[in-house]
C-alpha cells in the first residue's frame, strides 16, 4: 500500500470501549480482495507439485489427470510469475522461488487441515442422517446387513437411500441377442 495512504489513516476509530486500527482493516480488505482473485483449489495442487516436482506424480497422488495438473501448473506460473518447475535433463526441479514457497505452502496446508478438522465421529451418540444415492439392486443388497449394524453401533443414525435414475436392476440384467 502507498505510504501516504497510511499517513491518512493514522488514527483509530473509537467504538465504545474498543477501537479499531484502520490500518488493520485496510490490510484485511486488501487480503480479502486478493483471495477473491485466487482459485484456492490450486493450493493442494501447488503443495503436491512442490513436494514431488513432477506433474505425473502429483496427478497420481491427488487422483487427478495429468492434464488437470498441467493446466493448474500453468495457472500457478502466471499467479507467481515464475516457472515453479523447470526442466533439468529428464526431470523437473524447483525454481528458487518454488523452493522458497515450499515451507510456506506446507505451513498453509497444515493450518487449513487444522482449521477444517472435524471432531471425531461418535456413532453411538450421532443423530446424523446419511443420504445415499445408489442403484436399487445395491440398496437391496446392503440394507438388511447395514440395518443390523446401525441398530447395534449407531442407533440414532438414519440412512435415506435414493434410487439413481437409469440404474435399476432391470437395466443391468444381461439380455440375450
Amino acid at each position: 500500500m502507498d505510504p501516504d495512504l497510511w499517513r491518512c489513516v493514522e488514527f483509530d476509530l473509537a467504538l465504545g470501549a474498543q477501537s479499531i486500527d484502520l490500518r488493520q482493516v485496510i490490510v484485511y480488505m486488501e487480503i480479502a480482495r486478493i483471495l477473491r482473485r485466487i482459485n484456492l483449489n490450486l493450493l493442494p495442487i501447488l503443495a503436491e507439485l512442490l513436494r514431488c516436482a513432477s506433474v505425473s506424480q502429483a496427478a497420481e497422488r491427488l487422483h487427478l489427470t495429468q492434464s488437470t495438473i498441467s493446466g493448474s501448473l500453468k495457472q500457478l506460473r502466471v499467479l507467481f510469475d515464475d516457472q515453479l518447475l523447470a526442466p533439468s535433463g529428464r526431470q523437473m526441479v524447483l525454481t528458487k522461488k518454488a523452493s522458497q514457497l515450499l515451507p510456506e505452502i506446507e505451513r498453509i496446508m497444515k493450518l487449513a487441515e487444522h482449521l477444517f478438522e472435524n471432531e471425531s465421529f461418535e456413532p453411538r451418540s450421532s443423530t446424523t442422517n446419511f443420504r445415499i444415492a445408489t442403484a436399487d439392486y445395491v440398496s437391496a443388497l446392503v440394507t438388511s446387513r447395514l440395518g443390523t449394524i446401525l441398530q447395534q453401533d449407531a442407533p440414532n443414525v438414519t440412512i435415506s437411500l435414493t434410487p439413481t435414475p437409469g440404474m435399476s436392476a432391470k437395466v443391468l440384467t444381461p439380455t440375450e441377442n
